[in-house]
């Protein structure tokens, strides 16, 4: 699940226009989305549902998509 919501994400990104109204609503769900994966692999890595390493490397990645989505919506909404 975590690509294709990922996926979907970046094309409503990538198709949105400067200004366009629906830019915060999609950086919203992009902030709730990556920080559940992010919480979502954390969890799994503590539980020994995933293997230490890719638990690892699943929660930094969502954890940096998270990130950008919130400095992206904060750079939305200054505008």
């Amino acid at each position: 699940m975590f690509g294709i919501r990922t996926l979907v994400l970046g094309v409503d990104l990538l198709t949105l226009k400067p200004g366009d109204a629906s830019a915060r609503r999609v950086l919203r769900q992009a902030v709730l989305i990556h920080a559940t994966d992010t919480a979502a692999a954390l969890y799994a890595g503590k539980r020994g549902e995933l293997p230490a390493r890719a638990a690892m490397l699943t929660t930094i990645i969502s954890a940096v998509n998270t990130g950008l989505a919130v400095v992206s919506l904060a750079a939305a909404e200054k505008s």
